[in-house]
């Protein structure tokens, strides 16, 4: 093998690594973000509004103090019996994370439960994710 050979041999090789490691860092963001959102998901059910309402961005896009009282007023002790993911993709790109998501939720003062889909944005801010932008696929969920 001559020396081209092997120059290129391992250009190609440290650019595959390279690679490797982008993809692997994205997966662990991708991993970090799906267990926040299962996490909220709980913190939802169980009634624990202050811990979702901690996950709004201040620069939340419409209104961020809205945002939090929508959460005030939807999210409760007892509101639910349970809240399903049924579906939840994630994908990360640089500092934003971008979900798809869909739940049944069954409420506890209702005998039917009902299905709900979000799109939801989220910015890394240090080392914690915040939501950034939440629509319903029909009609935006702000004012």
């Amino acid at each position: 093998m001559n020396f081209f050979t092997k120059v290129i041999l391992a250009s190609v090789a440290v650019l595959l690594l390279a690679v490797a490691v982008v993809m692997l860092f994205r997966s662990r963001e991708g991993a970090r973000v799906e267990a926040l959102i299962r996490e909220a998901a709980g913190w939802a059910e169980r009634g624990e509004t202050d811990r979702v309402e901690a996950l709004i961005d201040d620069d939340f896009e419409g209104d961020a103090d809205e945002a939090r009282r929508e959460v005030r007023r939807l999210i409760r002790p007892g509101a639910f019996e349970r809240i399903e993911i049924t579906r939840l993709d994630v994908g990360v790109h640089g500092d934003e994370a971008r979900v798809r998501i869909e739940m049944r939720i069954l409420p506890r003062d209702v005998p039917r439960a009902f299905t709900e889909s979000l799109r939801l944005t989220l910015r890394r801010r240090g080392d914690a994710w915040k939501l950034t932008a939440a629509e319903r696929p029909d009609r935006p969920l702000r004012r």
